[in-house]
């Protein structure tokens, strides 16, 4: 029975005892430090600051996730430092309009943030259990991710056909993934894309027919 005049709840005819929860609330949000105008189209680091118990509280590396504030209006995951004034986090207004964030705008929760050693990853691209490279009887290299993908290939396939896709795949083994860190890059192609004076056009992707999913 709920006593709204008596501001009391009776379970059975006893009068229940609410019970306050014994650890603090604590407020782990980033907010807009300084009223900001975000330009239309374009990326921009806005200065934050969050509550000084939020860091404390939150412990390690800190990084707030990728969130969207308003339609049009996003931010982007960004690495916090560990002080609570002046942090910069980087948004985008993808609206053809200048977009305005008062001062105190909420943008997000931060979390903990997994910091992967450059060093460590690379030391285990190279073990031998994610990439183990082994020469034939004719001295040609072959890594197990070939292994990997001859092993995985249908079962039906003749054998000319296994025999041209382990040629394909052996040729074009620099291109697969060796282990969880092996992403691969390249400094030795730099792509442009020359619009002359015009503004550059954004489109979404368009499906694929679907005579084509299949391949």
């Amino acid at each position: 029975m709920w006593d709204l005049a008596g501001n009391k709840i009776y379970v059975d005819a006893y009068a229940a005892v609410p019970v306050a929860p014994k650890r603090l609330s604590r407020c782990r949000r980033v907010y807009v430090q300084d009223t900001v105008v975000l330009a239309p189209k374009q990326e921009t680091d806005v200065v934050a600051h969050a509550p000084p118990r939020m860091m404390r509280s939150v412990g390690g590396q800190r990084m707030i996730d990728t969130r969207r504030v308003r339609p049009g209006v996003y931010v982007g995951r960004t690495l916090l430092p560990a002080s609570v004034r002046n942090l910069t986090v980087r948004m985008l207004n993808t609206s053809a309009k200048p977009q305005q964030l008062p001062k105190g705008a909420l943008l997000g929760k931060p979390k903990v943030a997994h910091v992967v050693d450059n060093i460590k990853a690379q030391e285990e691209i190279r073990t031998p259990e994610v990439a183990e490279v082994h020469c034939d009887d004719n001295g040609e290299e072959k890594d197990d991710v070939v292994k990997k993908l001859t092993g995985e290939l249908p079962s039906e396939l003749t054998n000319d056909q296994y025999g041209h896709a382990t040629e394909l795949l052996t040729e074009f083994k620099d291109i697969f993934l060796k282990g969880p860190y092996d992403m691969g890059r390249t400094s030795l192609v730099e792509h442009a894309i020359e619009t002359g004076n015009s503004r550059p056009v954004r489109q979404a992707l368009r499906r694929h027919p679907v005579a084509h999913l299949d391949e």
